[in-house]
């Protein structure tokens, strides 16, 4: 009998449940030697423990690799300029949430960078960037995280967060001394919400957690 059909005999005996000493005495009565048995035994195993080493050498070097990857490209908050720059009235609250003052993408800009939205990173096994979509009222923007924070009007499929809030919101925490705290407060009273879209795996690959321990 070829080897190739002793192989797939033994392979059916273990999808049988049978155990190694079983097969191992079926070899024995048909003729064939102990040790011959056990290389047979070998080979039809040694697939399976390649691939669960392959599969936790893997996971080594994902973790480590976003580990690596988040520590290097760490850039520290960016100095924006204030938004509501030009505004004579920045400290006049009935003033500044009045109709004048409209949502731009510098004002998402600005916020995420005090959230510390800018040492998001790529995934380093996909290398998909760190993208955040902001719902404000009848308004959507789209974050993409490159060497900075590029924000642009509309959404996009691919986001991994979604935040959704109103315009006085977003006016109140831009004027706001501590623009995380208020994020933070904001998100408690339910003012705003939170979407995850993407998967945990997702985020912790592209350094979300750091922003998430600032707001939880």
């Amino acid at each position: 009998m070829e080897e190739s059909e002793v192989i797939k005999r033994v392979k059916n005996s273990i999808h049988a449940k049978k155990s190694k000493s079983e097969i191992l005495r079926n070899f024995q009565k048909k003729g064939y030697k102990l040790e011959y048995a056990e290389a047979i035994l070998k080979k039809v195993n040694n697939p399976k423990r390649v691939l669960i080493i392959s599969l936790i050498v893997f996971l080594i070097i994902a973790t480590i690799s976003s580990i690596t990857y988040s520590f290097i490209t760490t850039r520290g908050e960016e100095n924006l300029e204030d938004p509501l720059t030009g505004f004579a009235t920045r400290n006049n609250q009935q003033v500044i949430l009045g109709e004048e003052i409209r949502i731009t993408p510098e004002f998402i800009t600005f916020i995420l960078n005090e959230m510390g939205a800018q040492d998001l990173h790529r995934n380093p096994l996909t290398f998909e960037r760190a993208i955040i979509n902001f719902v404000i009222e009848e308004e959507s923007f789209t974050s993409t995280v490159k060497k900075e924070i590029v924000t642009v009007k509309g959404s996009n499929k691919k986001a991994d967060l979604e935040f959704v809030s109103s315009r006085n919101e977003v006016i109140r925490i831009v004027t706001s001394s501590n623009q995380k705290e208020e994020v933070k407060k904001s998100i408690g009273e339910g003012k705003t919400k939170v979407n995850i879209l993407a998967s945990e795996a997702e985020l912790f690959a592209k350094g979300y957690l750091k922003i998430y321990d600032g707001i939880k």
